[in-house]
């Protein structure tokens, strides 16, 4: 089976932030596509919480292939 594109949800992405295992998601051979309010969710965090800059690296990290797209929801 061939994905066309990755849709993680902000609780999958975030236990495999937590666990430092974000490069598993390097293994889909296709882009990454994550919502803007899931973007949000994950890279805000708590104050002096490390999730937060883990999770901006990773974003920064993954080039074109992770791509995120706006919502209507996301743009209120």
């Amino acid at each position: 089976m061939t994905l066309e594109q990755a849709i993680p949800d902000s609780g999958q992405l975030m236990s495999l932030g937590r666990i430092d295992r974000l490069e598993l998601l390097d293994r889909f051979n296709c882009p990454i596509v994550i919502t803007d309010m899931v973007a949000n969710e994950a890279s805000r965090g708590m104050p002096g919480d490390p999730d937060a800059k883990i999770f901006r690296d990773w974003f920064r990290k993954g080039g074109n292939r992770v791509q995120t797209i706006e919502t209507s929801i996301g743009l209120l």
